[in-house]
């Protein structure tokens, strides 16, 4: 008697479980609406980076000191042309001395008695004021380069330092050709830089202006890496 209760109890718990499966299996889909993540700021770049100071103080004080009059490339980030695309450089790019990739750490000033090296910079105005504007220049692309039009092919890009008497002042690009489709610059053989990615790539701010976001800052490559 008891083995037959014990069968009708597992009997029954077998049909609730396959009546269960069913109604899940016969349950409707929810409702689902498509969506497609935006890169679009409503802001122009000049306002985007005031709002940002936390990440871009350094660039606008780079900006200040090389053109104070806003004639030459602080004008160009104030009032950017359509089609331009910015490699934008944030502080950790730029003044962070904790980072030992930044602009300052990296290029060594001498002290006033000009005897000693100090090992960073920690004021704009200890740097030559042409050598700041073509590190600026060189991060301004001359034409739209964004996700749409980068592939897994690299490519060398026109920047506003390229002119006569610098015909190297390209910068390299490309996405890598798998699911993650990084945006890498200057990821070309001898970079000394290495494979840089964008920290935040893709950008898209009025006027049509393309911006990636960079912690570290490029460095032109050598003629004959972009020639060859």
């Amino acid at each position: 008697m008891k083995n037959i209760f014990k069968t009708l109890v597992v009997l029954t718990a077998l049909m609730t479980t396959i009546a269960s499966c069913k109604k899940l299996a016969l349950q409707k889909d929810y409702d689902y609406s498509a969506s497609v993540y935006s890169s679009q700021v409503n802001q122009s770049l000049w306002d985007f980076m005031n709002t940002r100071s936390d990440l871009f103080s350094g660039l606008m004080n780079a900006l200040t000191y090389v053109d104070p009059n806003a004639t030459g490339i602080k004008k160009t980030y104030m009032t950017p042309q359509s089609g331009t695309t910015f490699l934008l450089l944030t502080n950790s790019a730029l003044t962070d001395i904790t980072n030992v990739n930044s602009y300052w750490y990296k290029n060594l000033r001498y002290s006033t008695d000009s005897a000693k090296w100090i090992l960073h910079g920690s004021d704009w105005s200890q740097y030559n004021k042409d050598t700041i504007t073509e590190v600026l220049k060189y991060h301004v692309l001359k034409g739209d380069y964004s996700l749409k039009n980068v592939g897994g092919v690299p490519i060398w890009v026109p920047t506003y330092a390229l002119s006569a008497t610098n015909d190297s002042a390209y910068i390299n690009l490309q996405l890598t050709p798998d699911r993650n489709a990084y945006f890498y610059i200057n990821a070309y053989t001898g970079s000394p830089t290495g494979n840089t990615k964008a920290r935040t790539p893709d950008l898209h701010l009025n006027g049509g202006v393309i911006v990636h976001v960079m912690d570290t800052y490029m460095q032109e490559p050598p003629r004959s890496a972009v020639h060859n």
